[in-house]
């Protein structure tokens, strides 16, 4: 591949895996290395929503499931997004992502059956995380142009090497009051004082 092209496929596959962590998905190694057989320029590893799922259950997350299945089509559209914003178009090798796409909102209940409008509205919220963590997908792929294969690891690892001290104080500080009021809402309940409930889903409709 040209250098223009490699950037673009880094882009691409560093969008996916940047962009998957920030939504908390099960996520692995990326490379751009190309596979003939397979007709792929690269992939970034993303594990199925039901093992996220299971993974957010373990933490003790409580969502529903069409919250992973949105988490999973936004990972899957922000290859392509992450090259719009970062090198000013798409190269046009989001064919296997749009597949991937149509599947996963098969499975999502979509008011009205207004397929169109809704996926231009993740589309945006895409483009919105994108341009926010925009930094961290340069920089990943960055390194990928480097290393062509980073496992799952090294991309945890290379991304804290980007995140800005208010950044980390404001995560510790959200976990700290998810922790405490999971531990209140469980107290409740098991004392027949509150009824159990659900937080709400991660990305809203």
């Amino acid at each position: 591949m040209r250098t223009s092209q490699q950037w673009r496929t880094a882009v691409h596959e560093a969008g996916h895996a940047v962009i998957g962590r920030v939504l908390g998905l099960e996520c692995g190694k990326l490379t751009i290395v190309p596979d003939f057989r397979e007709m792929t320029a690269g992939f970034a590893i993303t594990d199925g929503q039901w093992k996220t799922w299971a993974a957010w259950e373990e933490r003790g997350k409580d969502r529903d499931l069409s919250s992973v299945y949105r988490g999973r089509i936004i990972m899957l559209m922000a290859g392509a997004e992450a090259e719009i914003v970062c090198t000013g178009r798409c190269g046009g090798g989001d064919t296997d992502d749009r597949r991937e796409i149509g599947l996963t909102m098969e499975e999502v209940a979509i008011p009205n059956g207004d397929w169109e409008r809704y996926e231009r509205r993740l589309r945006a919220k895409t483009r919105a995380l994108i341009r926010r963590h925009r930094r961290k997908i340069e920089h990943l792929a960055k390194a990928l142009l480097e290393r062509q294969t980073i496992s799952g690891r090294n991309v945890d690892r290379l991304l804290r090497q980007v995140t800005s001290p208010p950044e980390l104080q404001r995560r510790r500080r959200i976990s700290r009051v998810r922790r405490e009021a999971q531990r209140e809402l469980r107290r409740l309940a098991a004392t027949g004082q509150l009824p159990r409930i659900s937080i709400p889903p991660l990305i809203q409709d």
